[in-house]
């Protein structure tokens, strides 16, 4: 639903632990940090230094995202002058032109025995900038983000969180260090005491891949919904979530994703929809903000009541031009808000504060102020 022209209601106590909003430094020329309304977030995740370079593969890589000295500067200036922490996350999904699993493979040089203390010296060396700040400001920590976790990294992934941890604990005030997560629960309950957040990346939950029916983006539940194939159940942000807390993760110590960027779909229009290998339906990312401004109707809105999702459904003569857009809006916020509040989880991430930006609108950024709302409700 779009409420871009609704006023914004006075907020009241804050019922979730966190909101940690990630802000890529690809999108800072889009969303000026001085735009931001630091009063919906607990903290900003500076979205994200790449592990390794091809010439030492302990070295970091500001480039491929935009983590320049001047983002960080402007970034770190404007959050700590509202009195909001900002982190770095390390690692991220694959960059763009690179091979599936890049990310991964770039953490198992830099984490490897032969380049573990000089990746976490340099993490360390970043986050304050060897000591000398970045106008004067410092990051407040570390979120490490090492997607596609497999079972033969656990043991990686163990050592490089406790020499790192280790490292953090010398430094005044102690830097934060958080995790985003979707795989390899049993592992993260047995480090969980090494993080102050679990954050799991419950969206990016569906894609045109064989065996797959068209899916949500970010559905809270699966609504009982199952793979043909398998039997499985579709995956969700509740599915993720008894996983981890079954394997021993506090719920506390666990948020789930609100996506300010959506998924969508070509030559479908609504879920559960099944293609042949003749006609695979195209699927990709789409800000918000292009979904208001290209797509949005009151006509093709729908609400889908057992998986709690948003998405259009237009359907066009001729599969063609269809479409399936799956995203969040303010009703699923809230939803997702009263989730956490229900289940006794730790808060909530945003993924990309810039996809959610509307600088024409009345109110230009109608989703963190949706998020704003539900984490501060008004008083009774």
């Amino acid at each position: 639903m779009n409420t871009t022209d609704d006023s914004i209601p006075v907020i009241g106590k804050r019922i979730t632990g966190w909101t940690s909003a990630y802000y890529p430094g690809w999108r800072q020329e889009y969303l000026h940090p001085e735009n931001i309304d630091y009063s919906a977030v607990t903290a900003i995740i500076h979205f994200a230094v790449k592990p390794g370079l091809l010439s030492d593969p302990a070295g970091l890589d500001f480039e491929t995202n935009q983590i320049t000295p001047d983002n960080s500067t402007a970034l770190l200036k404007a959050a700590h002058a509202a009195g909001t922490k900002v982190l770095f996350a390390i690692g991220g999904k694959d960059a763009k032109g690179e091979v599936y699993g890049a990310t991964r493979n770039r953490f198992r040089d830099a984490t490897s025995p032969e380049n573990l203390e000089a990746f976490t010296n340099n993490l360390v060396k970043f986050l304050t900038n060897d000591n000398t700040g970045y106008g004067g400001e410092q990051y407040d920590g570390i979120d490490i983000d090492w997607e596609l976790l497999k079972e033969e990294d656990e043991e990686q992934y163990a050592k490089f969180i406790h020499v790192l941890s280790q490292k953090l604990s010398f430094i005044t005030p102690q830097p934060i260090l958080t995790a985003a997560v979707k795989e390899r629960p049993e592992l993260f309950a047995k480090l969980q005491n090494q993080f102050e957040q679990i954050n799991i990346i419950s969206y990016n939950l569906a894609g045109n891949w064989p065996g797959w029916v068209t899916w949500h983006n970010a559905p809270i539940y699966d609504g009982g919904n199952k793979f043909p194939q398998t039997g499985e159940l579709l995956p969700s942000a509740d599915g993720l979530v008894k996983a981890f807390i079954n394997a021993g993760v506090s719920a506390n110590k666990l948020a789930i994703g609100i996506d300010f960027e959506g998924k969508k779909w070509g030559g479908v229009y609504e879920p559960l929809q099944k293609w042949d290998k003749t006609q695979i339906p195209t699927f990709g990312a789409i800000p918000y903000f292009e979904i208001i401004n290209r797509y949005y109707k009151k006509q093709v809105y729908r609400w889908d009541k057992t998986a709690q999702a948003a998405y259009l459904r237009i359907n066009t003569l001729g599969s063609a031009t269809d479409s399936f857009i799956s995203y969040d809006d303010e009703t699923s916020v809230q939803a997702k808000i009263d989730y956490v509040e229900n289940n006794g989880l730790g808060g909530v991430i945003i993924w990309d504060l810039g996809a959610g930006w509307l600088p024409e609108a009345k109110i230009r950024d109608p989703l963190l102020q949706a998020v704003k709302n539900a984490a501060y409700p008004l008083p009774y």
